[in-house]
């Protein structure tokens, strides 16, 4: 049997008394027999809960009939089983809240602790808290305790609220087309109806009514939201959140190839071409499991890796038919070995064949020559062969796609048939060795056999012999024979006894110099004489004679005799004769040079004490004592012609043949380009620019083709980095210093996983920038990261060199879900895309804040405001004055208090999920402040009369009504006009003040009022003139409320306080020291008419009037 093994998860009740016996089901992953597996059996046998949280090996052993075994080993993932608690409320008094543990125990003994929020405890399994509220709302946890300490836990997320609210679930976010949709909501008590919706509350459809907090329905592909509402005959809740669904159609599972061939001991992987939307799971044989698109099964495949695999594919919660594919390992033959023939002779069959592998699908035999011959027996014979036979044999044998690896070399030598020959230099003088040279064998034995019994074993004889026939013998290692003869021949050798000279030792070219041989026997006929000698000299004659001989013919003269082939010894005479009429001859060590070489010119003249070697050079004439002329560090000037002629004390030579040198220029160093960094996987391409018709030789870290000016490296990897050099080659002659560059090729950086904060956002009102960043860990140094939004990789959406930025350009996405996934550039190489993240836009509901019309009020605290109930929205006040207080901001209708004298403004804000603030509106509350009346000093003088507005300096928000109290002493007259304005006349007699008191009351708060009075003076004006405007612009002029007569001791005790148009103090100092600057608390004061009152102390009357801010 063969056992195979698979991964599995398995849930446990949280008691040692549910432990879970191991069943073939659950890691059996088809194991097989030829007939079937007769037993099971697994180590451990049981599963308990003291298992949970760990990953569990168990060993499977499988047993067929015969008893025969097989094992494999699995990984079980042993988890507590999950449980979800749920709760139930009244709907329209959600005062008493029960709790169900809803652990299904199955007749176990189980223990509940139950804990949550104001100190909540209970050890019942359905706890009920009665009055419950707001402080009840919270998450509670249940622990469940079986026999032997294991536990299990559960919790649920509890909200009471005055108006109740259900919660809604789906079983599912994402659900197969044709799967219903199951939804479920928090429970009530009571006779409760769940009305359910498909949309988004309060404009949904509804889609049915049930008795349950439970409702399942079939819907198209596509989104789907829905909420619920939950209603009895006295009340209705409010709609609970939206949740989404979405439907999907079934996943195809595709495994692409179906069929998959491999060789034993090759790697094994199989690949499904939906992509990474999707999760895996791939089972098969010896266990296999993966959660891979692609995955490696192994790279050593064996026959238990045959079978058929089978691969699920899931898109969220739906689940796709299992496909499979056959999977065929087939087994690789041995390493063959080769035996049969090693030598034979030409003509002969050839027999080799392969003992160890008698039956295959093909034989592969590799002849010497690097031909196949293909055969599908183990055996190969070739008849009549030949020499090309000759040489390394190897095969290889394959049963189907799968090949042998090859064979160790056999040598095969095919010899030809010997066809013996004889060279001999027969016939020979006497005394000379005779030479017998066979030949017809490669290899093999030679014998020779000749006069007076002769005998020799070798392929060839150099020794005197006796004239007579020789016989050779030839045998190959092969057994190949054959045989031949040759008749050896010895003839008279003559002999020369003297020579002698006849001529003069000093010459001048015009004489002749005779040497005479003496030679025996002297009078054979037939005598050929052979002199030679210097100067190329030679001569048949018995006496030679030397023509116009100079020093050029001194020299060894030698001579040899010869009668009908056969030499004498030869014999020599020295002849040495002087004269001056000889030419030198020159030599170079090249006659083509680069420049900075060496050239070496030789004379074949000796060197002597009187001997002066005269050299003709392109850059003059050189004179020196050596026959050789060494000239270094050679330019192009210097190519030419060189020559020589020698002296002798007087006597000179004549000119020696002439030598044209060249000396070529060397090659300018390369300008070499292409160096610098690469990406993994580019091309490099590097050039060496230089004129036409040079090459040029390239080093580096990789091999390099030589010649080319361009290299081209592709695909570059990191064995590319380092130096590179080139020299240039021109007319024979290299560049002296090669040019360099180096490569740098720099890795690809791994794929970034993108993080967002936030991940939802509302695409009405302010932008939010989103931060979006990647772990620490992606950027090095120098590195930059770019996004790119719901696959539109043309161009990003960000490009930044930090771990995090913001980004808020939200007119580029859609409503609803968008991704977002980066890549990294380093060095400038870009990564893969990484994974993408989900980023959610929402938008608000198509409805406006209202906040009411603006009014005026008399009151300054527990105004009411009311704003229109934004539904579905939520709505908050606020304002811009921080001092305002609002008594509930939440809510519609509410109380303000601590309104400021003049406009209030208030400000109601919607907002829907997480878009917030998406609308607003003002209202603006006219807060009438009380009328500040203010005392008014006016001078006249006696006898005269004026017309004064008693009002000019008081402050009041609305129309006033104007009122005389009282006016005395009676040194003035007043009369009212227009109902708001005095006249004063003064008689030119009376002198002194009056005093006019008046009342002003605020037509719309009429029992708000104020009084003051007007002091007239009568024949006192006043000596201290107070400036209208000031502009404390901070521009050097005119920036302080300057009062002149303040200045110095005259008024010590003054005092200055200044009003804005409500009546608050906004400056006093007491002395004023002319340094206000128009601020108050630090800020500046907005432009506007303020009122100021100067006090002067005792003796003299206060001062008041209007100054203007102007910045």
């Amino acid at each position: 049997p063969v056992a195979i093994c698979k991964n599995s998860l398995i849930e446990i009740r949280p008691s040692i008394t549910d432990s879970i016996a191991i069943a073939p089901g659950i890691v059996d992953g088809g194991s097989f027999d030829n007939c079937s597996i007769a037993d099971f059996s697994f180590f451990p046998e049981y599963i308990s809960c003291t298992d949970a949280g760990i990953d569990k090996t168990v060993l499977m052993v499988v047993a067929d009939h015969s008893g025969n075994k097989d094992s494999c080993t699995a990984l079980l993932k042993v988890e507590m089983i999950s449980f979800e608690p749920q709760f139930s409320l009244d709907l329209c008094n959600p005062d008493t809240l029960f709790l169900f543990a809803d652990f299904p125990e199955e007749g176990s003994a189980f223990g509940y602790q139950w804990s949550g929020p104001a100190n909540f405890s209970s050890t019942q399994a359905n706890p009920i808290i009665a009055g419950a509220g707001p402080l009840n709302s919270g998450i509670y946890h249940v622990t469940v305790t079986g026999f032997g300490g294991c536990q299990a836990i559960g919790s649920v997320n509890v909200n009471i609220s005055p108006i109740a609210t259900p919660s809604i679930e789906s079983a599912a976010n994402v659900v197969c087309e044709g799967d219903e949709i199951v939804l479920s909501s928090s429970s009530f008590s009571g006779s409760i109806s769940y009305n359910w919706y498909r949309g988004v509350p309060p404009s949904g459809v509804l889609l049915g009514t049930t008795s349950q907090p439970g409702f399942s329905i079939n819907l198209p592909v596509g989104i789907h939201r829905f909420y619920v509402v939950a209603e009895n005959p006295d009340c209705s809740s409010n709609p609970s959140a939206s949740v989404t669904v979405e439907v999907v159609e079934e996943p195809v599972a595709v495994i692409d190839p179906s069929l998959i061939r491999v060789c034993e001991n090759s790697s094994l992987s199989l690949s499904s071409p939906l992509g990474p939307s999707f999760t895996y799971q791939w089972t098969g044989p010896a266990g296999f499991v993966s959660d891979l698109a692609n995955p490696i099964v192994t790279n050593s495949a064996n026959i238990s890796n045959s079978g058929n695999y089978f691969l699920v594919v899931r898109l969220g919660t739906c689940i796709s038919d299992p496909v499979s594919a056959e999977v065929i390992v087939e087994s690789t033959p041995a390493k063959p070995i080769i035996n049969g023939d090693h030598l034979i002779c030409v003509g002969d069959s050839l027999n080799l064949r392969v003992p160890n592998i008698p039956i295959a699908t093909r034989y592969t035999w590799k002849l010497p020559d690097g031909s196949e011959i293909f055969t599908s027996i183990n055996q190969l014979t070739i008849s009549n062969a030949n020499v090309n036979l000759s040489g390394e044999w190897q095969v290889t044998v394959a049963f189907g796609d799968c090949s042998s690896e090859v064979s160790d070399l056999f040598s095969v030598l095919v010899e030809e048939q010997p066809v013996p020959e004889i060279y001999t230099n027969s016939p020979v003088c006497h005394g000379d060795s005779v030479l017998l040279i066979g030949s017809g064998l490669v290899s093999g034995q030679y014998i020779w056999t000749g006069p007076g019994g002769f005998s020799f074993t070798g392929d060839s004889i150099f020794q005197p012999l006796p004239s007579g026939n020789y016989h050779l013998w030839l045998t190959s290692n092969a057994g190949c024979a054959a045989t031949t003869s040759i008749n050896v021949v010895n003839k008279i050798r003559p002999e020369v006894q003297a020579i002698v000279q006849q001529g003069f030792d000093c010459v001048d070219g015009s004489s002749d110099y005779c040497l005479q041989a003496v030679v025996l026997p002297s009078s054979e006929p037939g005598l050929q004489y052979n002199w030679s000698g210097p100067m190329n000299f030679s001569s048949g004659q018995a006496a030679a004679c030397i023509s116009n001989i100079t020093e050029e013919n001194n020299g060894i003269y030698r001579l040899i005799v010869s009668l009908d082939g056969c030499e004498s010894d030869e014999s020599e005479v020295e002849v040495e004769v002087t004269d001056i009429g000889f030419t030198p001859q020159i030599a170079a060590n090249s006659l083509s040079l680069c420049t900075g070489d060496s050239l070496l010119l030789s004379s074949n003249i000796a060197p002597g004490a009187n001997v002066r070697f005269n050299w003709i050079t392109p850059l003059g004439p050189v004179l020196t004592t050596d026959p050789q002329l060494k000239l270094s560090n050679l330019t192009s000037a210097e190519s030419g012609v060189y020559a020589l002629f020698v002296s002798i004390e007087s006597c000179s030579t004549g000119l020696s043949q002439e030598l044209n040198v060249v000396v070529n220029p060397r090659p300018a160093t390369p300008v070499v380009s292409g160096g610098g960094s690469y990406c993994a996987g580019d091309s490099i391409v590097l050039n060496a620019d230089g004129p036409d018709g040079t090459l040029y030789f390239w080093m580096g870290p990789v091999d390099l083709q030589q010649g080319n000016a361009t290299q081209v490296l592709w695909p570059a990897n990191p064995s590319m980095n380092g130096q590179y050099s080139v020299t240039a080659l021109k007319d024979g002659c290299t560049s002296l210093i090669p040019a360099k560059t180096t490569v740098v090729v720099n890795p690809l950086p791994n794929a970034p996983i993108t993080e967002l904060s936030p991940s939802r956002i509302c695409l009405y009102g302010d932008r939010i920038p989103i931060e979006i960043c990647v772990p620490g860990d992606s950027l090095v140094g120098g590195a930059g990261i770019s996004y790119f939004l719901n696959n539109e990789l043309e161009e990003s959406i960000l490009s930044t060199f930090s771990l995090c930025a913001t980004w808020d350009d939200y007119d580029l996405l859609n409503e609803g879900s968008n991704s977002i996934r980066a890549r990294i550039q380093v060095d400038g190489c870009w990564s893969d895309l990484g994974p993408p993240v989900d980023l959610r836009a929402d938008k608000a509901p198509d409805i406006s804040a209202f906040a009411g019309d603006s009014f005026q009020s008399c009151k300054r605290d527990m105004v009411i405001v009311s704003a229109a109930i934004p539904e579905p929205a939520t709505g908050q006040w606020s304002s811009p004055d921080f001092d305002l207080l609002i008594n509930d901001k939440d809510a519609p209708l509410t109380e303000v208090s601590g309104l400021k004298a003049g406009e209030n403004r208030l400000i109601w804000s919607i907002s829907s999920g997480i878009c917030r603030n998406f609308d607003q509106d003002t209202v603006i509350i006219n807060y009438l402040a009380d009328p500040i009346a203010n005392n008014l000093n006016v001078p006249i003088e006696a006898g005269d009369f004026t017309v004064i507005d008693p009002m000019l300096n008081d402050f009041f928000s609305s129309d006033v009504a104007f009122e005389i109290l009282s006016s005395s002493p009676d040194i003035i007259d007043v009369t009212l006009i227009d109902g708001d304005l005095l006249e004063i006349r003064t008689s030119e007699r009376l002198y002194g003040t009056a005093e006019i008191i008046y009342l002003i009351c605020l037509l719309d708060c009429p029992e708000k009022c104020s009084q003051a009075k007007v002091t007239i003076v009568v024949g006192d004006v006043t000596d201290c003139e107070v400036p209208n405007i000031f502009t404390p612009n901070r521009d050097g002029i005119n920036d302080s409320f300057i009062i002149p007569c303040l200045s110095g001791d005259r008024h010590p005790n003054n005092r200055l306080s200044v009003y804005d148009q409500w009546g608050s103090e906004v400056f006093t100092a007491s002395p004023y020291k002319n340094d206000w600057e128009g601020m108050y608390n630090g800020r500046d004061l907005p432009e506007g008419t303020y009122f100021y009152v100067i006090e002067f102390g005792p003796g003299k009357s206060p001062v008041s009037g209007f100054v203007v801010i102007k910045r």
